[in-house]
């Protein structure tokens, strides 16, 4: 199968999934108890102020009218106006969206620099102790929610040992220019070295709380990828040959052992951004997890839908990468998809 041809049977499903997933959450808004006129009119708004605002919100139109309405507005760019910062959501995405990029990023980081030498070391000493001390680890990790995770970490390291600032992104001392909405980003940009030791002594225990879940799910799966191709044939000649352990992880072991957990990362980088608004709830970092949060609360269906617009658009672009990466990558399944197409 020609790969253009394959991006673009994979783009129209992601569309259709994205399409889909909309649908629902607009419907499970409007299924929630609560009135939106009355909530964005103002507690105390008077019957006549709620039914005008209904007008104006376009809530008295039957539910599929409203839906298709949305959905006209989005092929325009509009997300609709949130009730509750009286703001385009677009507007209000770009705001919140960069503190949780800023989480997810610094996470995937550790995710990897964490999972892959831990698997290469289970996978040179399998069966022995250290190989089953890390399977056990990694099976009790990735048994802990990250909500749990996060509590445990904020209650022990930040409360109890105070190694760690227990809320927000920055110190109350510090204030920086907003450029990209990253604190560690806009610090180094204003030239504040203590504001950046501030912004990274802030992200790295949410970073390390996210990560290490995802993290054991990367290394059971890069330690069995590992074992496979440990037992090749190619695999078998070189350590007959003497070639180092450096030269043999680097050359010929994580290469060909990759490719599902290249797969496992592209699907992790969505599920990162949904886990992240458990994390940063906990931490109080105002990211998209806060302000969704905050929407849900609220009835707030135009920013509760933007906000999983966002989020669907991340899961769906990260697996169609992972995808594609495998295809270019990995001859097999090109060969495998080419003989589909063919029959």
């Amino acid at each position: 199968m020609d790969i253009a041809l394959y991006t673009l049977r994979r783009l129209g499903a992601a569309i259709f999934s994205t399409f889909a997933l909309v649908a629902l959450v607009f419907l499970i808004t409007k299924l929630v108890p609560g009135d939106e006129a009355q909530v964005a009119a103002g507690r105390y708004a008077s019957p006549e102020q709620v039914e005008a605002m209904r007008q104006k919100l376009g809530l008295t139109q039957p539910l599929i009218e409203q839906f298709f309405a949305y959905l006209a507005r989005i092929l325009q760019g509009d997300l609709g106006t949130s009730i509750s910062t009286f703001q385009p959501v677009l507007t209000d995405l770009t705001t919140v969206i960069p503190a949780t990029l800023e989480l997810v990023v610094a996470a995937f980081l550790i995710d990897i620099a964490v999972a892959v030498p831990l698997a290469v070391l289970a996978a040179y000493r399998a069966g022995r102790p250290v190989d089953n001390a890390l399977r056990v680890g990694a099976v009790l990790l990735n048994g802990i929610p990250a909500f749990g995770l996060a509590l445990i970490a904020q209650h022990f390291l930040s409360e109890k040992l105070r190694l760690f600032p227990i809320l927000g992104r920055l110190g109350d001392e510090f204030e920086v220019t907003r450029r990209t909405g990253m604190a560690t980003i806009d610090s180094l940009l204003d030239g504040n070295v203590a504001a950046f030791s501030s912004a990274i002594g802030h992200l790295i225990l949410p970073a390390i709380v996210l990560a290490l879940p995802f993290a054991a799910i990367t290394f059971r799966a890069m330690r069995v990828s590992l074992l496979a191709v440990m037992q090749s044939d190619f695999a078998l000649v070189a350590k007959a040959k003497g070639v180092g352990l450096p030269r043999m992880v680097m050359r010929h072991l994580l290469p060909n052992a990759s490719g599902p957990t290249v797969a496992l990362l592209g699907i992790q980088i969505g599920w990162l951004f949904t886990v992240a608004i458990l994390v940063e709830n906990v931490f109080a970092r105002s990211g998209i997890g806060t302000y969704l949060t905050q929407a849900v609360s609220q009835k707030d269906t135009f920013a509760v839908l933007g906000s999983v617009l966002f989020l669907g658009i991340i899961v769906t672009v990260a697996n169609l990468a992972a995808d594609l990466i495998i295809m270019i990558t990995d001859p097999r399944i090109r060969s495998q998809h080419a003989g589909s197409a063919d029959a």
